[in-house]
């Protein structure tokens, strides 16, 4: 994801409804289709377009004609944006501690007993290393 920029909301938005999908293709319709079972009833064919539009040329779409639709799909997977968007937050606001960034999670976050566990094992497969 070298290179790639932070998305404003309303994008990601958009990317997030292709990702949830699932599909490798997706069409406009269906990605408006999407976004209005989201709840947002108000956004216009055009609007949406437009994002489309602005993902393509950011290279985080690719967008292929057929026939008559506009078929987009996705050239960075959520992993991707996360680990990206994860970076960027450890970065700006813990300078690059991941301690620091747990500690806020834990004062904000109640976890479950799986949740819990599930974490004390990913930390320490990591310390394994």
């Amino acid at each position: 994801m070298t290179g790639k920029k932070r998305l404003p909301d309303s994008e990601l938005i958009v990317m997030l409804a292709i990702w949830k999908s699932g599909a490798e293709k997706i069409h406009t319709g269906e990605i408006l289709e999407l976004l209005r079972k989201s709840g947002y009833t108000a956004w216009k064919t055009q609007t949406v377009q437009n994002m489309l539009i602005r993902l393509t040329e950011k290279n985080y779409l690719i967008c292929e004609k057929l026939g008559r639709l506009n078929f987009y799909t996705p050239l960075v997977s959520i992993r991707e944006y996360q680990e990206m968007e994860t970076n960027t937050l450890l970065e700006r606001f813990y300078e690059g501690s991941a301690k620091s960034l747990f500690a806020a999670l834990a004062e904000k976050t109640t976890l479950s007993p799986e949740e819990a566990e599930e974490i004390r094992r990913l930390l320490f497969r990591e310390a394994g290393k």
